[in-house]
Parts: C-alpha cells; structure tokens; sequence
C-alpha cells in the first residue's frame, strides 16, 4: 500500500476510534449509575419492608432487561458508526488506488 493511502486510513481512523471509544464509555458510566441509584433505593425500601423478596428479584431482572435493550441499542449504533466508517475508508482507498477522472 502507498504511503499516502496508508496515511489517509489512519488519519480516518484516529478521528473516528476516539469518538466511539468515548460513547461506549460514557453509556457504561451512565448505566453503572443508574444502577447503583436503584441498589440504593431499593435496598432503602426492602430495609423498611416496602418490597419483598419477590418485589426485589422482579425489580433486578426488569432493570436487567431494560440493561439489556439499552446495550443493544448502543451497540446498534456503534455498528451503524463502524460501517459509515468502513464507507469512507472504502472511498479512501478507492481514490487512491484510481487516478481521478
């Protein structure tokens, strides 16, 4: 591979990688958040007898399942990212590889 060619992917790389890698974080940070809030709360109300045993254990896997939905909606989006990627650097090479008409 041509020198510039090279350069150009790693320069769409760069700028790219970042911003995703940032996302994923702050969606952790986000989820590990909001899930510590509910702990507190619910632990809160089991200690006072507001929720039950079952109470708990449906609170868990509904909080789970919303997780779950919330994971996969960003890693949808972190797909929807990478293959607009892929597109740019697909015309990166292209253009390089072919003179310009």
């Amino acid at each position: 591979m041509s020198e510039p060619l090279v350069d150009s992917i790693l320069s769409a790389l760069k700028a790219e990688l970042p911003d995703l890698a940032g996302a994923s974080m702050s969606a952790a940070r986000h989820l590990l958040s909001a899930i510590q809030e509910d702990l507190q709360q619910w632990s809160a109300q089991a200690a006072t007898g507001h929720l039950s045993r079952d109470d708990l254990e449906w609170l868990a896997k509904s909080r789970l399942d919303v997780i779950r939905m919330e994971t996969l909606r960003e890693s949808g989006l972190a797909h929807a990212r990478l293959d607009a990627l892929r597109r740019r650097l697909t015309v990166h090479i292209v253009q390089a590889l072919l003179p310009t008409v």
